[in-house]
């Protein structure tokens, strides 16, 4: 059963995002999401079984490297109902890749933000899946260590 997890504190953040393989970070100024973007979510997790963390900004941020922070998009609609979603995760790159065998040392941490409206049904079932599948299809960059 898809879960937004919430509640966060850097341990629990650790444990529930970042030591995954991805998570979708939702920044908003609560802790609680308006019912219907959550409806949504919701239902859009279903196919995709990513990990969802929201995220209270009010009370604490994450500090994102410059080359992800450049990919969140301007213009978007802004409201109070809709939170900005980042995906992280890890990948291996595709020059390492073609190796025989890959191993966790070779993954890399990445990042990115949706590209399209969060509240839209067709973007954020795309932003998912990539979030979920490996793959740079969606824009996702390299964090600086």
């Amino acid at each position: 059963q898809p879960a937004v997890v919430g509640k966060m504190n850097p341990e629990r953040f650790e444990k529930e995002c970042t030591s995954r393989e991805s998570c979708v970070v939702l920044g908003s100024k609560s802790d609680e999401l308006d019912k219907d973007f959550k409806k949504l979510l919701l239902e859009t997790m279903q196919s995709t079984r990513v990990r969802v963390v929201n995220v209270d900004t009010s009370v604490w941020s994450v500090k994102l490297s410059d080359k992800v922070a450049e990919t969140k998009p301007r213009g978007l609609k802004k409201t109070k109902a809709v939170p900005t979603l980042l995906c992280i995760g890890k990948r291996v790159p595709l020059k390492k890749a073609k190796k025989a065998k890959v191993t966790e040392k070779d993954k890399v941490a990445v990042g990115g933000f949706i590209k399209g409206e969060p509240d839209d049904p067709v973007d954020l079932a795309a932003f998912l899946q990539e979030c979920k599948e490996p793959g740079y299809d969606y824009g996702l960059v390299e964090m600086d260590e």
